[in-house]
């Protein structure tokens, strides 16, 4: 009935300069347009001289799957009549969101930021390779 998805990779690349990680980041999602990978999370690390790090990070899963129980909610509610579905659905989809995400990316992403040197930058890709 439902296949499930194969694991995926958890990548961290550290670059030189301060804005290689921004670059590779926007070179991997054309490639993810092209159907050449599926990204999960993704986040860029920066340490500029004299800053502490600072992090941006793309996907996340808790709020994709409270948009799915959003979704299913109004579906629900619809078929039903009973309105006050969505909001279930709403909390229901956050709840199952924060069990799925495992925050590997969120926890290593710590421990790159505070490695990271002066004028360096890295970027962390956890996603599926076909």
């Amino acid at each position: 009935m439902f296949k499930k998805k194969p694991e995926g990779s958890l990548v961290a690349l550290v670059f030189d300069d301060p804005y290689k990680a921004d670059e590779a980041r926007a070179t991997l999602l054309r490639l993810e347009g092209e159907g050449a990978l599926d990204i999960e999370e993704m986040a860029v690390i920066v340490r500029k001289d004299g800053e502490k790090y600072r992090v941006s990070q793309d996907a996340n899963t808790v709020s994709k799957d409270q948009k799915w129980g959003h979704r299913l909610g109004h579906l629900v509610g619809m078929v039903t009549g009973v309105g006050p579905l969505t909001l279930v659905g709403t909390l229901g989809g956050r709840v199952v969101g924060m069990f799925t995400d495992n925050e590997v990316t969120n926890r290593f992403t710590k421990e790159i930021g505070k490695e990271l040197t002066a004028g360096t930058s890295a970027l962390i890709l956890f996603g599926r390779f076909p």
